[in-house]
């Protein structure tokens, strides 16, 4: 073995360990309960190896043992920015799932869309939510969702994109048209028979009301 090869073993070995005994550390911490200290051997190790491939994992991890989703989200928020760059989306959308439990939707948007913007692959599942929460906060998605209908790949996320932009139909009737067409080419989730009694009662349909939440049942 060259001295440039032992040298770069040595090197490798030498993070392994390094990686070991930190990591050890942080969960030895955690199992006698302390939690806090714990955390900040966390943050050491991901400070300095935010590359790492468990580098996500560990942030996950250490993330979870807040008690306060405020503090998760401020710790996931130090740290994300170190992961390599296609590794922060799923980061992104765990700080948008905490946002909305908190009421805090206006951070939520934004960090759905950041995690769009570095997701490895086009995650549609993603971009469903994002559209979800931007509609409950009254902006007009209709475009994106009928878009994300045409080009979703499976049929539980053409359901509920359609259903999304029929809800943002700007004609009632038309997004109750929109829904039943769903219905009779089989695109359903529980969700049709909610969101279709939500606009037969805007246009005072009782009967249809009643009939869609018995569906529902």
């Amino acid at each position: 073995m060259t001295a440039r090869k032992s040298i770069l073993v040595s090197l490798v070995l030498l993070s392994r360990l390094l990686f070991g005994s930190t990591i050890e550390e942080a969960r030895n911490l955690e199992n006698a309960g302390r939690k806090s200290e714990a955390i900040v051997v966390f943050g050491r190790w991901l400070a300095d190896n935010g590359h790492h491939p468990d580098a996500v994992a560990v942030l996950i991890h250490a993330s979870s043992l807040f008690e306060d989703p405020l503090e998760t989200v401020s710790f996931l928020s130090k740290y994300v920015h170190l992961l390599p760059g296609d590794k922060r989306g799923e980061i992104f959308v765990r700080m948008a799932g905490l946002e909305t439990s908190l009421g805090l939707l206006g951070f939520a948007v934004q960090h759905y869309e950041l995690a769009l913007q570095h997701s490895e692959v086009q995650n549609e599942s993603w971009r469903l939510q994002y559209l979800q929460l931007k509609h409950s906060i009254g902006e007009n998605i209709r475009m994106e969702a009928l878009e994300l209908k045409k080009t979703a790949r499976n049929r539980v996320l053409i359901a509920e994109s359609g259903l999304l932009a029929a809800m943002a139909h700007s004609d009632i009737r038309q997004g109750i048209a929109e829904i039943q067409d769903l219905i009779e080419n089989n695109f359903i989730v529980p969700s049709t028979w909610l969101y279709l009694a939500k606009l037969q009662a805007r246009i005072g349909d009782d009967e249809g009301v009643e009939e869609s939440l018995r569906n529902l049942e």
